[in-house]
């Protein structure tokens, strides 16, 4: 099957949505014929004649998406593939409300929803829809020994008389890591954050948050597992406000957050927000527990008992990269055999 995967190629793959279009890329080219081509490409005529020399039957748009990417992925098909099926994921969809009612006019041929609530927005004005989560790679991300656990703590300058906290994502205002500040005056806790380098840091907070003791790691890293696999808790605060828009956008989270499956992939106790997608495919037990606001988060960090198994990795085997991949791959064959 020849398929076309459109999204952020560029830079280094230490955002949500970069790390989608990456893995999706990479998993796709197994068993299909690929071309890729990024968001802002198909301005270019020499990408633009080599896609339609490639001749694509699924065009796979991964970032988003937008009005703008609809109305676009709809001229390009419209002028260019007809009897190409177009496929939207909805890993952070950007779409103000009042718009919608032109949706049915530009809609793609399916999008690939993950919370209920955009799902049932987008059922409502006639789009075609499906669920479909995010992935992880099982083998890079999978849990260590304690004696490696303790010399990644060395390798990386991270204390050992402490149990690390760790949390992974965009160092923005509006990612209420103000959380992070209450914890670190725990004094049996070391919070470590990892910023990614693909937003612009917010130099306030930055100041504010390594002022008070927590170690901001703000560069990209190659083997990020280590620094999972160094960590004895991860922890993801988000809480999620009304917007006029699909999704708050601003927050830079896509539905499934990446981290929260890496950190389980690891076997790291979790404790997470309702936020997104999350509850649409984990539950509580094994380590991973769901918590409604900062104080009850911060109450279950300090009632936390060490001595409880832990086996969050066996949650999210299932949403291991390839095997996602497969299922997509599925969706695209039921797709080019429908008439939509």
């Amino acid at each position: 099957m020849n398929v076309c995967v459109i999204g952020d190629f560029t830079g280094n793959p230490d955002e949500g949505m970069k790390k989608v279009a990456f893995s999706l890329r990479e998993c796709l080219s197994l068993e299909n014929k690929l071309f890729h081509i990024g968001l802002r490409q198909f301005l270019n005529p020499i990408k633009l004649l080599q896609l339609i020399k490639f001749n694509p039957e699924i065009l796979h748009y991964v970032h988003g998406p937008t009005l703008k990417s609809l109305f676009l992925l709809k001229f390009i098909k419209t002028f260019f593939f007809i009897n190409c099926k177009v496929v939207s994921t909805a890993t952070r969809p950007d779409i103000n409300k009042k718009y919608f009612w032109i949706l049915p006019k530009i809609k793609p041929d399916l999008i690939l929803t993950q919370s209920e609530k955009h799902e049932e927005l987008f059922i409502k004005n006639n789009v075609n829809v499906k669920f479909f989560p995010n992935g992880v790679d099982c083998k890079i991300f999978d849990s260590v020994s304690n004696v490696a656990k303790l010399n990644l703590k060395i390798k990386h300058n991270i204390p050992l008389d402490k149990k690390i906290i760790l949390h992974v994502g965009h160092i923005k205002e509006n990612r209420q890591l103000d959380l992070f500040v209450d914890i670190q005056k725990i004094k049996e806790y070391q919070v470590v954050i990892v910023g990614s380098t693909n937003q612009k840091l917010n130099n306030e907070l930055y100041r504010k948050l390594k002022s008070c003791g927590i170690i901001i790691i703000h560069q990209f890293i190659e083997k990020v597992n280590e620094i999972y696999s160094l960590a004895d808790l991860y922890v993801f605060h988000l809480l999620e406000k009304e917007s006029t828009k699909l999704s708050n956008n601003k927050n830079g989270a896509i539905d499934i957050p990446l981290s929260v499956l890496e950190a389980m992939a690891c076997n790291l106790p979790v404790i997470s927000t309702r936020f997104g997608a999350l509850e649409r495919i984990l539950s509580s037990g094994d380590g991973f527990s769901f918590v409604n606001s900062k104080s009850e988060l911060i109450k279950s960090i300090r009632e936390l008992n060490w001595n409880d198994p832990i086996n969050t990795r066996k949650k999210i085997v299932k949403y291991d990269w390839h095997e996602v991949a497969k299922k997509l791959i599925d969706e695209y064959k039921k797709l080019s055999n429908s008439v939509i």
